[in-house]
């Protein structure tokens, strides 16, 4: 990878859930991921590939025949003259402007593209970052939840063998976190194959992992708009230059209506080896002759070039009707995604005023009642599976919200 980066040795251990798993990570901040994206992805490569072959493609506007050069024996009476011929037929000046006009028109829309895809490019990597972030919290969680169902499972199983509880407790208990046991492993499933879906948007040869280790909501002080400006965005933009791209092949198309052009000039020659009729051959002693020819070709038949002038002028009618329907499909996914939005910061602020307070109330009363003998360790266990729920709850709600925010900035159109 052509960019700065650190690489570590990350040792992923499991030892909760008997799994040991072992692998070279790259570790990296959001905006190294997204330098690396947008540096060697393969969508913004072969972006700029054909980006490159539009600009180049400006260069076949001048587009003219080959050149044709011909040599002549005159056949009537063994005559002496020979001549060389030179001629060219170009189109109508006005093609070549047209020509150049679509060239230049197309090579703007795959600008617009590499931009559509830029942008899309450093949403999904912001997306799949900010998973990663929530996937380790969630594992991170999980974790602490096996050691607590664990510990208790041993508990339990000390008590079953002292006679103080009943098989049916030692059953709920080893359950219990049997159950954890298989979420947790799933979590780290999870987790390993989100890294491995970032490095495939870095094109890496390694999986990458976040080098941020705590889940936070994006900072975003601004109530987003209720509406985007569609033009502003590059899929307006796009949509744009696609428009502008059908009606400049429109003009084009229509050139074929245009005559031709020809142009020959033609030399005398005197070759005195060739003489088949051995008739007396000298030149002109005043010079070789110089003669030339300047054609019109025309157009006589219109069916087909009409055919391709109305062909072109629907070409143009899809490419406005596709930006509108363009246009309203980013402003009900836009609408949606606000609602989305909304929904998620009432979410995130309940669980961040309200919900998470009480999980450490949970915790803080159900730790000093068990001490206190008021109450079991079952129950108490219980308790503090109510507040690893809460923080679960907290960490989903969090990670919805950042969601919500990464798809709304990518559909105003705002760049990282």
């Amino acid at each position: 990878m052509k960019f700065r980066k650190t690489i570590v040795s990350a040792l992923f251990i499991a030892a909760t859930c008997h799994v040991a798993s072992y692998s070279q990570t790259l570790t990296l901040t959001l905006d190294e991921c997204i330098e690396a994206a947008l540096t060697d992805g393969l969508a913004m490569k072969a972006g700029r590939i054909s980006a490159d072959r539009a600009d180049i493609l400006k260069g076949t506007a001048f587009d003219v025949d080959q050149t044709a050069v011909t040599f002549g024996q005159e056949t009537g009476g063994g005559g002496p003259d020979n001549a060389i011929t030179v001629s060219q037929d170009f189109e109508f000046p006005t093609v070549y402007v047209a020509r150049h006009k679509a060239l230049k028109a197309e090579a703007e829309l795959e600008r617009s593209n590499l931009n559509v895809t830029r942008s899309e490019v450093v949403r999904d990597v912001t997306a799949c970052y900010y998973s990663l972030l929530y996937t380790g919290r969630t594992l991170e969680l999980r974790r602490k939840q096996d050691a607590m169902y664990k510990e208790y499972m041993q508990t339990v199983d000390t008590k079953f063998a002292n006679g103080e509880v009943g098989r049916l407790d030692q059953i709920n208990a080893q359950r219990a976190y049997q159950l954890n046991d298989i979420e947790l492993k799933k979590t780290l499933d999870a987790y390993n194959a989100q890294c491995a879906a970032l490095a495939e948007l870095l094109n890496s040869d390694m999986d990458v992992a976040p080098a941020d280790t705590g889940l936070t909501p994006i900072a975003s002080d601004i109530m987003p708009a209720a509406e985007i400006d569609f033009a502003s965005t590059p899929r307006g933009e796009q949509s744009m230059n696609q428009i502008r791209l059908s009606e400049r092949n429109l003009a084009l198309t229509r050139q074929g209506y245009m005559p031709g052009i020809s142009l020959a000039a033609t030399t005398q020659l005197f070759l005195k080896g060739f003489n088949p009729y051995h008739v007396d051959r000298q030149p002109f002693k005043e010079g070789s002759f110089l003669g030339f020819e300047v054609g019109v070709s025309v157009p006589l038949f219109f069916g087909a070039q009409r055919a391709k002038t109305r062909a072109a002028a629907r070409e143009v009618e899809l490419a406005r009707n596709m930006k509108i329907q363009a246009e309203r499909t980013s402003a009900t996914e836009y609408s949606n995604t606000l609602n989305s939005f909304a929904t998620a910061k009432r979410n995130l602020d309940y669980y961040s005023r309200t919900a998470m307070p009480q999980a450490d109330e949970i915790e803080r009363l159900s730790e000093a009642s068990y001490l206190h003998g008021e109450i079991g360790y079952a129950e108490h266990i219980q308790n503090l599976e109510s507040a690893m729920e809460i923080r679960l709850l907290h960490a989903e709600a969090i990670n919805e919200y950042n969601q919500t925010i990464i798809q709304l900035n990518f559909l105003q159109g705002k760049q990282q």
